[in-house]
């Protein structure tokens, strides 16, 4: 009887001991999943309020060969939390974007902006395993530059992209020793018309109507010093002559505004005309053709000038210069202007410009013309054909001509052309801007903009 009261003593303790075993372990598995549990709504239920808002796209800048562009974006980010952590990239779409991961050459960069201008958010590199919220499964790992921001905040996106890539944000949060991808948020520069258009394509001047919305300058042609120059670029090569630019000056009084371009007054009408046969460059000065440059390639750039004036010992005569978009110079050549020109050269005469032709073989990216008044204003003649070749063909020189001719009044004038379009499609009219120095002391230099009197053809007196 003794043995078997022990025996039910011991079977009691057993299953006691067993039953907190039981208990301990589904406790645990129990504590586990309701912490599991938690996390996850918790990180959820943070995603949810991340609220990302993104602009148009602006475009920076694109490299001579188009294969890949400079676009940036202004990003607002709003989370509950403080602070989250971005990693921008750019990548290829993938069918479905939500497992796309970053590569090592991310492409993308994070700046903020002030009065100061862009300065760059300090980065930190991030080598680490990302889970999703959904189930705390992992999303991959990851060796990135990452950005810590601020809520409630903005900042400026930069990326490189190639054509047909995407740009990509992860909105990451670091929570009890892991990383987690709260949200996402994709832009597709491409689908906005992102590009770079040029003038290529040029209709028929039909005449000068003499009548123009804005008040004319009567601004001459300087006999002291002119030029004109133009960045273009060869799409294919036609085997037939395909103009780059038409130049006709006319002497002022000739009676312009007729219609036909011919008059009454005294001096010698006469074009420069600039065109493209094969791989080869031509100058045609009133019927009198010459070779300037026989190595033309397609899908590079090109910039061509022609200088004349007393000043340079140009008086009848103009220099024509050919570099490449390095800033090697090509070829030089000096040609005769018609005879029959009064002594002084080209003193005097009305400009009209046609760029580019009917075909799509070459594409004008900008152009300008300057006048020099004096001896004192050479430094700034050469310093404004100085920074558009070194610039190169797709950099607005806006600013630089406001601040060369507003700071020198012995340049008589310049004007200026910018042909790139980055957004969509060029709108119809594309105006030249003219900055001139009026008649008389004046303390500042006019601006005139210079309207297209025909197809990217252009007037100026």
């Amino acid at each position: 009887m003794m043995e078997s009261s022990i025996v039910a003593v011991l079977l009691l303790i057993a299953t006691l001991v067993l039953a907190l075993g039981v208990f301990a372990l589904y406790s645990v598995s129990f504590s586990d999943q309701y912490y599991t549990v938690s996390v996850q709504e918790y990180l959820m239920g943070i995603s949810k309020l991340i609220s990302v808002e993104v602009s148009q796209p602006t475009y920076a800048a694109a490299p001579p060969s188009y294969n890949y562009f400079n676009v940036s974006y202004v990003v607002w980010i709003q989370s509950p939390t403080k602070t989250v952590t971005v990693v921008a990239f750019a990548a290829s779409p993938q069918p479905n974007s939500f497992y796309t991961l970053p590569s090592s050459s991310q492409n993308a960069s994070l700046f903020t902006s002030s009065l100061n201008g862009y300065s760059s958010l300090r980065p930190f590199n991030l080598n680490a395993t990302v889970y999703l919220p959904q189930g705390g499964q992992p999303l991959g790992n990851i060796h990135v530059v990452a950005y810590n921001v601020s809520s409630n905040s903005t900042y400026v996106i930069s990326a490189i992209v190639r054509p047909s890539q995407i740009i990509m944000l992860w909105l990451l949060y670091y929570y009890d020793g892991k990383w987690y991808r709260l949200g996402y948020v994709y832009l597709s520069p491409f689908s906005n018309g992102i590009g770079v258009y040029i003038i290529t394509g040029s209709g028929v001047y039909k005449g000068y109507s003499g009548t123009l919305n804005n008040p004319t300058p009567y601004i001459y042609l300087s006999q002291t010093g002119f030029q004109l120059g133009m960045w273009f670029k060869v799409i294919n090569e036609q085997q037939s002559p395909t103009r780059l630019l038409n130049a006709t000056f006319i002497p002022t009084g000739n009676g312009v505004g007729n219609g036909n371009g011919h008059g009454n007054g005294n001096g010698k009408e006469f074009s420069v005309i600039l065109y493209t046969q094969g791989s080869s460059v031509y100058v045609n000065i009133s019927g009198t053709v010459k070779l300037l440059y026989n190595n033309l390639k397609a899908g590079q750039s090109y910039f061509i000038n022609f200088t004349t004036g007393t000043q340079f010992r140009l008086g009848n005569a103009a220099k024509f210069t050919i570099y490449n978009e390095q800033g090697q110079l090509l070829n030089s050549s000096v040609l005769n202007l018609p005879p029959g020109l009064p002594p002084s050269g080209i003193n005097g005469y009305t400009l009209i410009l046609t760029f580019g032709s009917k075909t799509i073989s070459n594409g004008i990216y900008q152009a300008f013309i300057e006048t020099l008044k004096n001896p004192q204003g050479t430094n700034s003649f050469w310093s404004i054909s100085s920074f558009i070749l070194h610039n190169g063909p797709l950099y607005n020189d806006t600013d630089r001509f406001n601040q060369t001719v507003a700071q020198n009044s012995n340049l008589n004038s310049s004007a200026y052309w910018y042909f790139v379009w980055p957004y969509n499609n060029p709108p119809p009219q594309l105006p030249g801007i003219l900055w001139y120095w009026p008649p008389g002391p004046s303390k500042y230099s006019h601006i005139y903009y210079i309207p297209e009197t025909g197809t990217n053809t252009y007037v100026v007196v």
